[in-house]
């Protein structure tokens, strides 16, 4: 029996051939992997907005404990000078934890709602560099709110002032 002959381009064309067939019997894939793409990060969200009889309840407690006192809140306490005004908390919160300065405090808050809360129970682990009336004072604001603040008051006390300037 004799062998066809080849052309040297038919001869190039088989052996590139064979090579295709030996490397994809080999395991090497013969159509390149796509990238899967990357999952956009996911978005900040807000925390709900709280239903308005917490809201209120939150307010009952901002005034039974003494917030008014200290703190600005437009139509409740406007003559509070002690303290930062609140009218704004939400914003205002949300460039605290932003912030260098309150890194460097120690504070361990990552969210808002932890933010107000620490400042509530624990209010010299970051103190506001301004007040209406100069720099704030460490140690201004009562440390004695774990005694006098029940849980379900704390919350809807965290609630009323994060509802404020939203």
């Amino acid at each position: 029996m004799q062998l066809p002959s080849f052309s040297p381009s038919k001869a190039v064309i088989v052996a590139t051939l064979c090579a295709v067939g030996l490397l994809a019997a080999c395991g090497a894939p013969s159509i390149p992997p796509t990238a899967t793409p990357t999952p956009p990060p996911p978005t900040a969200t807000s925390e709900p907005t709280p239903r308005p009889e917490v809201i209120a309840a939150g307010k009952a407690a901002f005034v039974r404990i003494g917030c008014v006192a200290c703190h600005e809140v437009k139509g409740l306490s406007d003559q509070a000078l002690a303290a930062p005004s609140l009218d704004h908390a939400y914003q205002l919160v949300n460039d605290i934890l932003k912030s260098p300065e309150y890194r460097k405090s120690g504070g361990k808050a990552k969210t808002p709602r932890e933010f107000v809360i620490e400042s509530i129970m624990q209010p010299d682990a970051y103190t506001y560099p301004t007040c209406p009336q100069g720099p704030c004072v460490k140690g201004t604001m009562p440390t004695n709110y774990k005694d006098i603040i029940r849980p379900d008051e704390l919350n809807a006390l965290v609630d009323y002032i994060l509802s404020l300037g939203r």
